[in-house]
């Protein structure tokens, strides 16, 4: 768009930092390009690294599952914990994932455990489920991590909706991943 180009000099930079169904469409102009499985992250769009640069602010966010593993554990999900850096630059940084598949008593010990490895300076942020019932079994995990900042956050949108946001830094080369075992199940839940 001519106008808003010349009435904002870094209109061309905003529209290319947008998530990619965005960018095709306001960009491009392809109207018929649709997110799709896979289509958010890619691995080789992140930027690998041995270890994590200082970080200005460092938060682990908890999606728990409560769900034991039966077989080989396809088609269930498993409880996650991602640690997350953001340096002064503004970058954002992968630093570890717990991903396991546990009870609700399990996902609280591994919960605590998690927070005092990672230590007083991360804070712990939870998703809230919707309902009663979500809401007070999250302030039961706060609870339990007393002694530690944790935070319930209650989520209205989508998955796809949430994970557009971070799939457009992504996909600007803005994320950096510090490489571990863990990585391959990242890859693969993303």
């Amino acid at each position: 768009n001519p106008i808003l180009l010349h009435g904002d000099p870094a209109y061309l930079s905003k529209l290319k930092m947008l998530p990619r169904v965005d960018r095709e469409r306001m960009l491009g102009g392809n109207w018929n390009v649709r997110n799709t499985a896979g289509s958010y992250f890619k691995r080789e769009q992140f930027i690998k690294i041995k270890a994590a640069p200082p970080c200005v602010a460092e938060v682990r966010y908890w999606d728990c599952a409560a769900t034991e593993k039966r077989g080989d554990g396809s088609n269930q999900s498993a409880t996650a914990g991602v640690r997350m850096g953001l340096t002064s630059d503004g970058t954002a940084v992968v630093m570890h994932v717990f991903r396991d598949f546990l009870t609700a008593s399990g996902v609280d010990k591994a919960m605590r455990v998690t927070a005092a490895s990672d230590g007083q300076g991360v804070e712990v942020w939870i998703e809230q489920e919707p309902g009663g019932s979500g809401k007070a079994r999250g302030q039961d995990q706060v609870r339990k991590l007393g002694g530690f900042i944790a935070r319930m956050n209650p989520v209205h949108e989508s998955k796809g909706a949430r994970a557009s946001i971070f799939a457009a830094q992504v996909q600007a080369g803005n994320v950096l991943i510090v490489e571990g075992p863990w990585n391959d199940a990242y890859f693969r839940e993303l």
